[in-house]
C-alpha cells in the first residue's frame, strides 16, 4: 500500500482508516466511517486518496461544511505535495456570492445576489466576469494567471485576493482551476444538493 503521508508517524487508529479506504477503493466499494475529531482523518483519507486518484487519473471531492476546515484540507495537502513531491493541483472553492470581488456582494441574501450577479454578467457590467475572456478565448490574463495558480496550493481567501488583483472573477478562476485540479475542496451544498451539483460538474467538465 503506498500512501502520501504527510508526517513521520501514523496512528495505529489512522492506519486502520487508511486500510479500510484502500479495501473501498481496491474493491469499489463505498465506506461510511465514524472518526471522532483529533482522529487525523484528513490527513488519513488524504494520503491514500491521492495517491490513487493520480495513477488513475481522477479526482478527489472533498467536501466539509464549514470554511474553516477548507484550510486543514489545504495545509495538509501542502505538507503532502512538499514532504513526497508530488505534481498535482488543488483549488479550494466556497460558494460564489463569497467568492465575488464585488464589494458589498456577501452581504447580500443568496437570491438578491443570484439576480445581482445574473444582470451584471448580461448588462456586461461586471469587470472581472468580463476580463476572463477575449471573445470566445480565453484572455492573456487569465491563461497566465492559470499558469501560476495551477502549480500552487491556496486557501480560497488567497486565490480570491490573487484574483481580484488581476481583475478576474474568483469564481471564475477557480472552476477553470477545477477542470485538471486532483483535488477540489468544496462545500456540502455544491455535491449533495442536485441542481447545485449538477450545474457545477457541468460547469468544470
Amino acid at each position: 500500500m503506498q500512501i502520501t503521508f504527510p508526517y513521520k508517524k501514523i496512528r495505529e487508529i489512522q492506519y486502520d482508516f487508511i486500510e479500510k479506504i484502500q479495501e473501498t477503493l481496491d474493491n469499489k466499494t463505498n465506506l461510511i466511517a465514524h472518526c471522532p475529531t483529533g482522529t487525523g482523518k484528513t490527513a488519513a483519507a488524504l494520503s491514500v486518496t491521492l495517491k490513487f486518484a493520480i495513477e488513475n487519473k481522477l479526482t478527489i471531492f472533498f467536501i466539509t461544511p464549514k470554511h474553516t476546515q477548507h484550510k486543514i484540507a489545504i495545509d495538509t495537502l501542502r505538507l503532502i505535495k512538499e514532504k513526497n513531491s508530488l505534481d498535482f493541483s488543488v483549488v479550494d472553492l466556497i460558494g460564489k456570492r463569497w467568492m465575488c470581488a464585488q464589494p458589498g456582494a456577501s452581504d447580500l441574501t443568496t437570491g438578491e445576489f443570484y439576480d445581482y450577479c445574473k444582470d451584471m454578467i448580461k448588462n456586461k457590467q461586471c469587470s472581472y466576469y468580463e476580463n476572463i475572456k477575449n471573445k470566445d478565448k480565453l484572455s492573456i490574463e487569465t491563461v497566465s494567471t492559470l499558469k501560476v495558480l495551477n502549480n500552487k496550493i491556496m486557501h480560497v481567501e488567497e486565490l480570491k485576493e490573487y484574483s481580484k488583483n488581476r481583475v478576474l472573477c474568483p469564481f471564475e478562476v477557480a472552476c477553470l482551476m477545477a477542470k485538471k485540479a486532483s483535488v477540489i475542496i468544496a462545500d456540502y451544498h455544491h455535491i449533495l444538493s442536485p441542481s447545485i451539483r449538477e450545474s457545477l460538474l457541468e460547469k468544470i467538465n
